[in-house]
């Protein structure tokens, strides 16, 4: 199990670091406010109205959903398929196409590491730290016969 793991923290570290490498290039062309405007975006509604709806039924409260919706897991999923479509793209020869699948990429994400970063502490400070007790769980009565 601990090679599992590795393995995938390996293949992670090289996803970031190509995505990191597509960022100069990005930053060289300039940013559009589109692209600007969508990142926002989804890191706002896009993300967070999934996971509202997603959540109407768990008996969480709006704090609890706020902050799953906010800090909920992404980033290296977008990178990844973000990347594949990149080289799909690039071997159809749209690299136009490619550069603005890079630019959302890079922008969304970059955006997101920023906001998330900045904003994680100020979550955690506020977060109650009370202990909460656990559930008791379910005991089976024994089925042996007993004899």
């Amino acid at each position: 199990m601990q090679l599992t793991n590795d393995v995938g923290t390996l293949v992670s570290a090289a996803v970031w670091f190509v995505f990191g490498t597509l960022i100069p290039a990005v930053v060289a062309r300039g940013i559009s406010w589109n692209v600007l405007l969508y990142a926002v975006l989804s890191l706002t509604l896009v993300r967070m109205l999934p996971v509202a709806l997603a959540l109407v039924r768990s008996g969480l409260g709006a704090r609890e959903v706020l902050f799953l919706g906010w800090i909920g897991p992404r980033g290296l999923a977008s990178i990844l398929f973000g990347l594949i479509a990149i080289e799909d793209l690039h071997t159809h020869g749209l690299t136009a196409a490619a550069d603005s699948v890079a630019e959302v990429i890079v922008v969304t994400v970059g955006l997101s590491v920023l906001l998330h970063g900045l904003t994680a502490g100020a979550i955690a400070a506020r977060w109650p730290t009370e202990p909460t007790e656990p559930e008791q769980a379910c005991v089976l009565p024994d089925q042996r016969s007993q004899d």
